[in-house]
C-alpha cells in the first residue's frame, strides 16, 4: 500500500494514495511526484495552509462526508475549498447553516453600508466651499453641532405643524368668519341645503388666528428649507430620487394648493368636484408626519428598523396573500352559514369586512354570527388570524436583531477609526511643535547692536 506524507503548514499528515485518488478532480487527488508541491529531499508534499482546517479536508477523503466545526469562519472554509478544488455542494447538510452563515452576515453588512452611505456626495473646493457646507448643514445632521441643532429645529416644526393640523379641525380652535361669503342666490341656496356639520365647518368658520399664523409659518419654513436644500445639492438630478425629498415637494404643492382653494370657497359650491379635490389635498397633508423619518439620518436605530422592514417585504407580501385568501374563505363560509339570518351578511363583501375585522382581533361588533355553525366559523376565523399575524413578526424581529447587532459593530469600528485618526493627529501636532521648538530663536536687539560695535 503506497503511503503519502503531507506537510500542511509544518504539521505532517500521512495517508494512502488510494484514499486521495477517490476524488481525482481535486487538488490532492491529482498529486504526483512531478507536482510542484513535492519535496524530493523530504519525500513529502508541502502546502502552506491552515493545518486545523485540513483535518476536516482529509476526513472528506476518508469518509466521503465533508464536515466543518462551528468555530471557523465561513469565509476561511470557502477559501480552503477553493484551494483544494472541492465543490461547495459536497458540504454535508448538517453543516450548511454554519457554512452559509457568513454569507448572510456579509449581505447584512453590505446592506448597512449601502443604506448608511449617502448617494449624493460633494467634493469641497475653494469655489464651492460655502455651498457644500450649507448642503452638509441641511442634509447631514452629524456633520456638525450646528447641523444637529438645525435638525432638531426642523423636527420641532414638523411636530408643531402636525399638532396644529389636527387642532384646526376641532370647533374649539375655529372662529366664525368675520366676512361672510358674497354669494348669489343660487349658491346661497346650495349652501343652505348642506346638512353635514363637518362640511359647514369649512364654510362658516376660519382657523383660529394663532393656528393660522403657526400653519403659514411652518409652510414658509418648509418651503425655504426645500428651496435651499435643492439649491445647494451638488447633484440635483438625484435630489428628488430620495423618497423624503420627493415627499416634501409633493406636500408643499398640496399645502399651497389647498391654501389657494381656501381663499375661494365659493368654488366649492359651484362644483362639488373642487371640494373633493380640496378634501383629498387636506388628507394627504397629514403625510407630513413622514418627515420624522429624517431622524434616521441622526439616529441609526430608526434606519435599522426601516431596513429590517424593507428586507422582510417578501414575508410581508406572503402574509398579505395568505391573509387575503383566508379572509375570502371565511367570508364565503360565514355568508352561507348565516343564509337564513337576514339581519347581517347581506353580501360576501360585507362578510369579507367581518372576516378582516375578526382575523385582526378588532371585533367592532357591527356584524357578528347568530347561528351555531356561524359561531364555529367565527372561532376558527379568529384563531387563524392570530396564527397568520404571529408568524411574520418573528421573521421581522430576527432581521431587526441581525441588522441591529451588525450596526452596533459598525459603529464601534467607526469609533475605533476615529480614535486612530485623532491619535495620529496628536502625534503630528506633537512632532510639529517639537520642530518649532528646535528652531533657533531670533537674536535680541541689544545683542545685535553689541555685535555691530565689536
Amino acid at each position: 500500500m503506497e503511503t503519502v506524507k503531507l506537510n500542511i503548514g509544518g504539521k505532517f499528515y500521512e495517508t494512502t494514495m488510494k484514499t486521495l485518488n477517490r476524488y481525482q478532480h481535486t487538488r490532492l487527488g491529482s498529486l504526483t511526484t512531478r507536482s510542484e508541491e513535492y519535496n524530493p529531499e523530504k519525500q513529502c508534499f508541502f502546502f502552506d495552509r491552515n493545518p486545523e482546517i485540513f483535518n476536516w479536508i482529509l476526513d472528506y477523503y476518508r469518509t466521503g462526508q465533508l464536515h466543518f466545526p462551528d468555530n471557523v469562519c465561513g469565509a476561511s472554509l470557502r477559501q480552503e475549498l477553493q484551494f483544494w478544488n472541492i465543490e461547495e455542494e459536497e458540504v454535508s447538510e448538517c453543516c450548511w447553516k454554519s457554512y452559509y452563515q457568513y454569507q448572510d452576515e456579509m449581505e447584512v453588512i453590505a446592506k448597512l453600508k449601502e443604506n448608511f452611505t449617502s448617494t449624493i456626495t460633494a467634493d469641497e473646493t475653494a469655489s464651492n466651499r460655502t455651498v457644500v457646507r450649507m448642503w452638509l448643514f441641511l442634509d447631514r445632521p452629524d456633520s456638525s453641532r450646528a447641523a444637529k441643532m438645525f435638525n432638531h429645529v426642523y423636527l420641532f416644526f414638523v411636530l408643531l405643524s402636525s399638532v396644529t393640523y389636527c387642532l384646526a379641525s376641532h370647533p374649539m380652535f375655529r372662529v366664525d368668519k368675520e366676512i361672510l361669503l358674497d354669494l348669489d342666490v343660487q349658491l346661497q341656496g346650495r349652501l343652505d341645503e348642506i346638512n353635514n356639520k363637518k362640511i359647514l365647518l369649512f364654510y362658516n368658520t376660519d382657523e383660529h388666528p394663532a393656528i393660522y399664523i403657526i400653519n403659514k409659518t411652518c409652510m414658509c419654513f418648509f418651503t425655504l428649507e426645500l428651496f435651499f436644500h435643492f439649491f445647494t445639492c451638488p447633484k440635483k438630478k438625484k435630489f428628488f430620487k430620495e423618497l423624503l425629498n420627493a415627499l416634501d415637494a409633493v406636500l408643499l404643492v398640496f399645502m399651497w394648493s389647498s391654501l389657494m382653494l381656501e381663499l375661494h370657497l365659493e368654488w366649492f359650491l359651484q362644483d362639488d368636484r373642487v371640494f373633493v379635490v380640496y378634501i383629498v389635498m387636506r388628507a394627504f397633508v397629514i403625510l407630513r408626519m413622514f418627515r420624522f423619518f429624517r431622524l434616521a439620518k441622526q439616529y441609526s436605530g430608526m434606519k435599522v428598523l426601516l431596513l429590517a422592514i424593507g428586507t422582510s417585504m417578501k414575508e410581508l407580501l406572503l402574509l398579505l396573500v395568505s391573509f387575503l385568501i383566508a379572509s375570502l374563505v371565511f367570508a364565503g363560509l360565514i355568508f352561507y352559514a348565516e343564509m337564513y339570518d337576514t339581519s347581517d351578511y347581506d353580501s360576501i363583501p360585507i362578510s369579507l369586512w367581518w372576516a378582516v375585522v375578526t382575523m385582526t382581533t378588532l371585533g367592532y361588533g357591527d356584524h357578528y354570527p347568530r347561528t351555531p355553525f356561524g359561531y364555529v366559523i367565527g372561532a376558527c376565523c379568529a384563531m387563524c388570524g392570530i396564527l397568520l399575524l404571529a408568524m411574520p413578526i418573528a421573521i421581522i424581529a430576527a432581521n431587526f436583531g441581525d441588522f441591529y447587532s451588525r450596526n452596533k459593530d459598525r459603529e464601534r469600528q467607526q469609533k475605533l477609526k476615529l480614535k486612530k485618526k485623532m491619535k495620529k493627529l496628536k502625534l503630528i501636532t506633537k512632532a510639529f511643535s517639537r520642530k518649532v521648538a528646535d528652531l533657533p530663536k531670533p537674536p535680541d536687539r541689544i545683542t545685535d547692536i553689541e555685535t555691530i560695535k565689536i
